[in-house]
């Protein structure tokens, strides 16, 4: 079977010139795994990973040296990324064909170099073990030795062989995010494999930062409640965690909605899969949501995104004056914006995107130096007062500075201690 003509033309040049560059320097070249597999399903992927039949890294170089890109490698597993500039696709993993040896369960695997299909046995299910040859000589042909054709046809998820799930468990969580995206069915056999995995613990085996990634992966699908609700139902989340919120899941179609809406609004980017996790972990105290960060080695950015949100899902102040509005998002993350909404409902919508869209960009009409000017010395009153007066200002109440010297008598004996 010939994929040639099923080659996006956006990356059409760069294979072709991939493949070139390979028959010079004496390399056989594939493009392998997710790329051809959603090639054949006309599902747009532009993660091209290639496999070489030699030295990976060597050839990494090359094409780097012809294509004026960067090398970075990874000596351990005879692997590059090739750095593109001007390229459709920025970064391209170069792999060595290689066969792997899985030391004691849920090791990372020890690796030597190997054929084109132990490369393709290595990896986790027939769909994505297959190939698509870039050199002139046989350009856009199908190496297909275990049939990932004939599961994609059936719709199946089919492991390679009967040690997998036992050798990498992740590969579990991994079965469940194909059967979901695609709509497929986990094969019978599959399933009983991971049914044995899981009354075994075989994810204890591997480190709580791995199954994170699993985890990760999952709530960045279209549809992530169902791959959770798949593990679940295969007893799996609980190596994940096991008081996750049932409720939370609810909310993942309405943080879906409001992300579409949101992200049209702002410029900031916004890490959905965080807000589909503060709503499994919204009911976490703060404390419990460090540790939780610390189990998983998840960075301070994300803790903090998950206590903002937490502290969110406790909120029960005024929303009714811009000042009420502002002081109780002040640099809250959009993602815990995003599951506040959710959580709470539309009454308190239109504030989040009114401090979103506009009262998060408003500057202070009165600073420090405006306030010596009119004979105060600086103190500790300085920053209630600041922060009085701009409030004053959202509020419609302060709309020039020329109004200081009227209001500021007032508010400093208001605020005296």
């Amino acid at each position: 079977m010939n994929l040639a003509d099923r080659f996006p033309k956006e990356l059409e040049g760069l294979l072709r010139r991939i493949g070139e560059i390979g028959e010079r320097a004496g390399f056989t070249v594939y493009a392998v795994g997710g790329f051809v597999r959603d090639l054949i399903l006309g599902v747009p992927n532009f993660d091209l990973d290639v496999v070489v039949e030699g030295d990976g890294r060597l050839f990494a170089r090359r094409l780097a040296e012809e294509m004026g890109g960067e090398v970075v490698s990874y000596d351990r597993f005879g692997t590059a990324t090739v750095r593109l500039e001007g390229e459709r696709i920025e970064r391209l993993d170069v792999v060595t064909a290689r066969k792997e040896r899985y030391p004691h369960p849920g090791a990372l695997p020890e690796v030597e170099p190997g054929t084109m299909r132990d490369d393709l046995f290595r990896r986790d299910f027939t769909i994505n073990a297959m190939a698509v040859k870039l050199n002139p000589s046989g350009y856009g042909e199908l190496l297909d030795p275990f049939d990932g054709l004939g599961d994609l046809k059936r719709g199946l998820i089919r492991v390679m062989h009967d040690k997998s799930f036992i050798d990498d468990p992740t590969r579990i969580f991994r079965a469940a995010r194909f059967e979901q995206r695609y709509d497929f069915r986990i094969e019978p056999h599959t399933e009983s494999l991971i049914r044995q995995a899981v009354e075994i613990n075989a994810p204890l085996t591997v480190s709580r930062q791995r199954i994170w990634h699993e985890i990760y992966l999952i709530l960045s699908e279209p549809i992530p409640e169902k791959p959770i609700l798949r593990l679940q139902e295969l007893d799996v989340l609980r190596f994940f965690r096991s008081d996750l919120s049932r409720e939370g899941l609810g909310l993942f179609p309405r943080i879906r909605e409001l992300h579409g809406e949101i992200k049209g609004l702002v410029e900031d980017e916004i890490d959905l899969p965080i807000a589909y996790l503060a709503a499994l972990i919204g009911g976490y105290t703060p404390r419990a949501v460090r540790e939780f960060c610390r189990e998983f080695g998840l960075s301070k950015e994300i803790e903090d995104k998950l206590i903002d949100s937490v502290m969110l899902a406790r909120f029960e102040g005024s929303l009714d004056r811009p000042s009420a509005i502002y002081r109780s998002f002040e640099r809250k993350s959009i993602e815990s914006l995003i599951f506040f909404v959710a959580l709470k409902g539309d009454e308190v919508k239109g504030a989040v995107i009114e401090y979103l869209t506009r009262l998060r960009h408003v500057k202070p009409l009165v600073k420090g130096d405006d306030l010596k000017r009119l004979g105060l010395k600086p103190g500790p009153i300085f920053g209630p007062l600041l922060k009085r007066l701009f409030d004053m200002q959202l509020d419609g109440q302060l709309r020039d500075k020329s109004e200081l010297s009227d209001l500021l008598p007032k508010l400093l004996d208001e605020l005296k201690p």
